[in-house]
């Protein structure tokens, strides 16, 4: 079997020109001077000349070296140009520009002295116009052949072919293949004028005819042209590149002229490989004037040099013919021969066991619907099978003479190349039998991807490798035994592995290897440097040995964009086997070289035939280190025949479902339905959160105070908080029972009894009571409003009051106990810039970094599941750049905040909510009018307690917010301003509570702070919004929310504000409300 080789598409590449249609094949034979040739140079001079004969009769030109890129172009010929080099077939000798790395050029010498000059020597300079060479309209022709030492995609720096390039003042045009592999024309001295990269692919040491042609248009235009050509017998005329219209070309500009390098002091573009068969026309020449030519005297159809190469006779038309000296008639004429590039005396040109006829009919290909062959390729799919193998299924272990698909690499389309299933002894042709591999390293296992650093996943970059204290890759260390120092290797920031020159690392694992194993080594080569080799490692106790050492099979060399693919099998008396085995890279090129994506496999097995994997049960059920013994496969069975199925777990999935699923056969909680295990069907998270392990049982995404699996279990909806199980018909979320009920355990599961204990509005739901703390709020209207329907002083019209801060002569938080502070980074400015006076606090205001501001404390809002309402009465003295009125939050990533302006506008405003999402409100409450005392209030009200609005809100927090000045008859009974947000009081992380400081690095506020509350609760509803907040219930107010005059369900402050004292009104009652609200 032939080695395997790169997956390429199936095209006849004798036969099949770049235009894409069939060609007839043409003579390629150098040229002779003619009227129009201006220079033809064949390099065909006795090696170690110093010049070239031009065979047009033209000029003599020399050839020159500049240095290193730097030197003066002056020194005296150089003599290793003309060395005798091979060039293409039939063209004799070439001239080599990279002899040694060193830099050369064929140099113009126009004074013709035997001398060149480069363009700054003044009166001696080599300088000469276009129309040196240029005919009418200045036209001109330039070809050459070339044979590049890299491919196109490989070129590392610009390769000049015909240079008007000297130093500045003296520079007019380039044409080049610059370094990105594409052939360019730039015209330095009018500029504007250039082909814009012309894309072509070739490969290293093939060659190609290369022509420019070059008109005036005679209306102040140019027209340009460029032609790439493979030197084969595939095409009669040059192949077009590209063309286009721009600017003409300067006469006035006097340069140098130059093959293969520009003639400048600081060049270094030379052409690093053979040039041959220059010709410099002033005409513009056709492309089927240029080297190709198609001869048939006859005529028959076929190029006479063809017919003489082939031991055909010219002069007969022999077109019919078949008679192939080698293996007699294979079905083809000769003239078909011909048109395919196939061998006429030969049946079977690629001797790969078909003949020419067969392939190209396609006559045995009759699994594959005929499909035609490539007769000048053995392998037509590139997959390392001969068409003759695959055709014929010699090389099937599963169902010999069975053939596979010769023009696919992957006959069942598996994924998996039709030699690689061979090998592992699939069936090529069934889509759903693959190798079964284990692999050892890969991106999550032993740190294939580079991604960990130091035992974590890291974005840093680390410059060594695994045991050096600057910045370990995990489990890659330094291969001692091959690399001569750990010199700036390791892992980029990028994620991507990298080695410099004479660098080696290795990666080992636990498994042993034995004869007969399959090991498979893949990496991915898309991160530049040069070549990079990759092996198998194994470790003899002593030194970590390259196995390639002792059969070079076991390694693999690739260059950048060339992935690796390495499969090797151990054979007997390796000295791999019984050692430890791992996967090593090393790097000689001399660049950095980048890697990634390594993956190392061996084939697995199910020797005991239960159905299951002998690395799966050595996991589960044996010593778990990787090697599988025979003892490892006698604790569990699956389900093949003779055996029993088994369900070690008792979870009621068999062992072979359990493998397939990727679930532990240990763990009755992992399950082929629970991969994850944590308590929720997959398929269920799947549908609600669109992936496994987002949330786990216990989480409550909706914070509607229902566990997941409690939804699930009940059929409600985990991301809607208006939707929760009601399992005892008590109008009560079950949730919301046993997190407030008194006698609950409040461990987020239903136990037996908790659903008795509170009952709904009608009395349902057991034994409890429907008012248990006798507020004079049922329980359904205490879920609903989110108070707690266990504690009296917390009703849904009547606040409970958690954080109070009156600023009266102290700091003190009076209800709360969480004392505020006056804060300032720079320690030498504390207190200089703030007051605390009788009854408020000032701040002056001014620059972040040395302003002081008021710290209200920590986690005084975060974590509440329940409605939250935040009150201040605060004055704005001057304007500060986006000032913040509060920001209660941790970083510039998470904050909540209302700002007194945006920027220094006072006609604007934000109130803003940034955590997982960033929500807000704009220009709602503005102007806060300098000097003078505003009301402001916010309310937080959870999803789950919108139920009852007009548009309630499925998750997140409902944010609305009031302010008036005070002594506003309408006080802040109406809203400003709300929005609604994904985010959750709940999920905030309130590290810091701040007055007038924002997280940014806004200016710290200008204002006064009389007090700040914090509530428990917000009331709700247009006609109540506000009760507790009227400016009689001011901030000097001792008790704001106290309804102890009448205990009638009204704040006494809003009884005396509107009624002028407490006993006339009554909350249940309509008495005397022209509205008929009570």
């Amino acid at each position: 079997m032939k080695s395997r080789k790169p997956i390429h598409a199936t095209i006849w590449p004798a036969v099949f020109a770049l235009t894409g249609v069939w060609q007839v094949q043409a003579t390629v034979t150098p040229y002779t001077a003619d009227a129009n040739t201006v220079y033809l140079l064949k390099f065909e001079d006795t090696p170690g000349s110093s010049s070239t004969a031009s065979n047009s009769g033209g000029t003599g030109l020399l050839n020159w070296v500049t240095e290193n890129g730097g030197n003066d172009w002056n020194d005296a010929p150089v003599t290793d140009v003309i060395d005798g080099s091979t060039s293409a077939t039939g063209f004799g000798s070439a001239a080599n520009l990279y002899p040694g790395s060193a830099q050369r050029g064929i140099c113009l010498d126009v004074t013709g002295n035997g001398d060149f000059q480069d363009s700054d020597e003044g009166a001696n300079a080599d300088n000469a116009s276009i129309t040196t060479f240029a005919g009418t309209n200045n036209a001109f022709t330039f070809e050459c052949i070339v044979q590049t030492s890299a491919a196109n995609n490989a070129m590392g720096t610009h390769w000049d072919l015909f240079m008007a390039d000297g130093d500045n003042g003296f520079r007019n045009f380039q044409f080049r293949i610059n370094s990105g592999g594409e052939v360019k024309f730039d015209s330095i001295e009018s500029g504007g004028t250039d082909s814009s990269g012309l894309n072509v692919t070739f490969g290293a040491n093939e060659w190609y005819h290369v022509a420019l042609t070059y008109t005036e248009d005679g209306v102040g235009g140019a027209n340009y042209a460029v032609y790439w050509t493979p030197i084969n017998n595939i095409s009669t005329e040059a192949q077009l590149l590209g063309s286009w219209s721009g600017s003409p070309i300067s006469t006035a500009k006097l340069s140098p002229f130059v093959i293969g390098n520009e003639a400048r002091d600081s060049g270094g573009e030379v052409f690093r490989g053979l040039i041959d068969e220059v010709r410099i026309s002033n005409v513009v020449r056709a492309s089927t004037d240029m080297l190709f030519s198609f001869v048939d005297v006859e005529p028959d159809g076929m190029d006479d040099g063809w017919e003489i190469d082939n031991g055909l006779i010219v002069g007969v038309d022999d077109s019919a013919g078949d008679a192939d000296s080698n293996g007699g008639a294979d079905g083809l004429s000769n003239v078909l021969e011909y048109d395919n590039g196939t061998d006429p005396q030969d049946s079977d040109s690629d001797d790969d066991g078909v003949n020419d006829g067969n392939e190209f009919y396609g006559t045995l290909n009759v699994n594959f619907f005929n499909e035609p062959t490539d007769p000048n390729e053995p392998d037509s799919d590139g997959d390392g099978l001969t068409d003759g193998e695959e055709i014929s299924g010699s090389e099937n272990p599963v169902g010999p003479n069975d053939p596979t698909d010769p023009n696919l690499v992957d006959t069942d389309g598996d994924g998996w190349d039709d030699p690689i299933e061979f090998l592992y002894g699939k069936d090529a042709n069934d889509y759903d039998d693959v190798p079964a591999v284990y692999e050892l390293i890969n991106a999550d296992k032993r740190n294939g991807s580079f991604s960990l650093l130091n035992g974590a996943p890291s974005g840093a970059k680390a410059s060594h490798w695994d045991t050096d204290p600057d910045g370990d890759v995990d489990n890659w260390t330094v291969w001692t035994e091959l690399s001569t120092a750990e010199n700036d290797s390791g892992r980029e920031a990028n994620g991507v592995g990298y080695m410099q020159n004479g660098n080696a690392t290795r990666n080992m694992t636990t498994y042993v290897p034995k004869a007969g194993d399959i090991l498979r080594l893949t990496w991915d080569r898309d991160y530049g440097g040069g070549p990079i080799v990759g092996q198998f490692v194994y470790y003899n106790g002593a030194n970590y040995v390259a196995l390639s050492l002792i059969d070079p099979a076991a390694k693999q060399e690739t260059d950048s964009g060339v992935n690796g693919d390495l499969i090797y099998v151990v054979p007997s008396g390796s000295p791999a086997i019984g050692n430890p085995i791992g996967v090593g890279f090393s790097n000689n090129s001399g660049g950095w070289d980048g890697f990634d994506n390594v993956v190392f496999s061996v084939q697995d097995a199910d020797s005991d035939g239960d159905g299951l994997s002998d690395f799966w049960e050595n996991k589960y059920f044996g010593l778990n280190d990787e090697n599988p013994i025979p003892s490892d496969l006698t604790a569990a069975t699956g389900t093949g025949a003779p055996f029993t199925a088994g369900d070690n777990d008792g979870d009621g999935y068999d062992n072979l479902a359990e493998q397939e699923a990727g679930s532990d056969p240990t763990l009755a909680s992992s399950n082929p339905g629970d991969l994850d295990s944590d308590g929720l069907a997959d398929a269920w998270e799947e549908t609600h959160f669109g992936s496994v392990g987002a949330y786990d049982g216990t989480d409550d995404p909706d914070h509607d105070f229902c566990t997941n699996e409690l939804e699930e279990t009940e059929g409600t909806h985990p991301n809607d908080a208006t939707d929760w199980p009601d399992t005892d018909s008590d109008d009560l979320n079950d949730g919301w029972e046993e997190r407030f009920a008194a006698a609950s355990n409040k461990d987020g599961v239903i136990d037996a009894g908790e659903l008795d204990i509170l009952k709904g509005d009608a009395g349902q739901g057991g034994p409890g009571s429907a008012d248990p703390d006798a507020d004079g709020a049922n329980n359904t209207a205490e879920m609903n409003a989110g108070s707690d329907p266990e504690d009296a002083s917390w009703t849904p019209v009547m606040l409970k009051l958690a954080h109070r801060w009156s600023f009266n002569g102290d700091l003190t938080d009076s209800v709360g106990g969480s004392n505020a502070q006056i804060l300032n980074d720079s320690a030498g400015d504390l207190g200089n810039s703030s007051t605390l006076g009788g009854s408020a606090v000032t701040l002056d205001g001014g620059t972040r970094a040395t302003s002081d501001y008021v710290n209200l404390g920590s986690n005084l809002i975060g974590g509440k599941e329940t409605p939250v309402t935040v009150e201040l009465w605060v004055t704005q003295h001057s304007v500060q750049n986006w000032s913040r009125m509060f920001s209660f939050g941790n970083n510039t990533a998470e904050n909540l905040f209302m700002s007194l302006t945006q920027g220094t506008d006072i006609n604007t405003d934000r109130v803003e909510w940034k955590d997982a999402a960033t929500t807000n409100g704009n220009d709602t409450n503005a102007p806060y009018t300098l000097d003078t005392q505003f009301h402001v209030v916010m309310t937080l009200v959870p999803a789950v307690n919108t139920a009852g609005d007009e548009f309630p809100l499925y998750s997140g927090t409902r944010v609305t917010w009031y302010s008036a000045p005070v002594g506003d008859d309408s006080g802040v009974f109406y809203a400003k301003g709300t929005f609604d947000t994904t985010n959750f009081v709940a999920d905030l992380n309130d590290v810091a509570n701040n007055l007038g400081r924002s997280f940014y690095g806004d200016n710290t506020a200008n204002a006064t702070y009389d007090e700040v509350r914090i509530y428990d609760g917000a009331l709700t509803g247009s006609g109540v919004q506000t009760n507790g907040f009227t400016d009689s219930a001011g901030p000097d107010d001792v008790n704001p929310l106290a309804d102890t005059a009448d205990d009638d369900g009204l704040y006494d402050a809003w009884e005396n504000h509107y009624f002028a004292g407490t006993g006339g009104q009554n909350g249940s009652s309509t008495t005397g409300d022209a509205d008929a609200y009570n």
